[in-house]
């Protein structure tokens, strides 16, 4: 009895969701061409865009200061004394640290 019932309930429910389906539509959305065509994603692409190159200066700075440093320790390495050869090593794995958090850091930003 309770078997039929659920049955019978079913059947009921499922005729009227059949009735109202030629009632819905369904639709696709291209969002490449979206973003491409409307004018908030040209903008949002826009800032995107600007976020990744003022990101890319900074890291191309940092690079740049890098291997600078490098540079200078390897002219002043014979010069300088085994302390000194320590602590700009050193200086200088925390710089080359510091750059890695960032890179990764931007890296998740974008």
């Amino acid at each position: 009895m309770k078997l039929g019932l659920a049955a019978l309930i079913f059947l009921v429910g499922c005729g009227g969701f059949s009735a109202r389906a030629d009632e819905y539509k369904i639709g696709l959305i291209d969002m490449q061409r979206a973003i491409q065509t409307s004018d908030q994603g040209k903008k949002a692409k826009s800032e995107l865009e600007q976020a990744f190159n003022k990101k890319k200066g900074e890291l191309q700075g940092e690079e740049t200061a890098l291997k600078k440093m490098q540079e200078d320790f390897q002219k002043q390495q014979g010069a300088l004394s085994e302390t000194a050869k320590k602590k700009k090593q050193a200086d200088m794995q925390a710089r080359f640290v510091k750059y890695q958090e960032l890179l990764q850091k931007s890296q998740a930003e974008i």
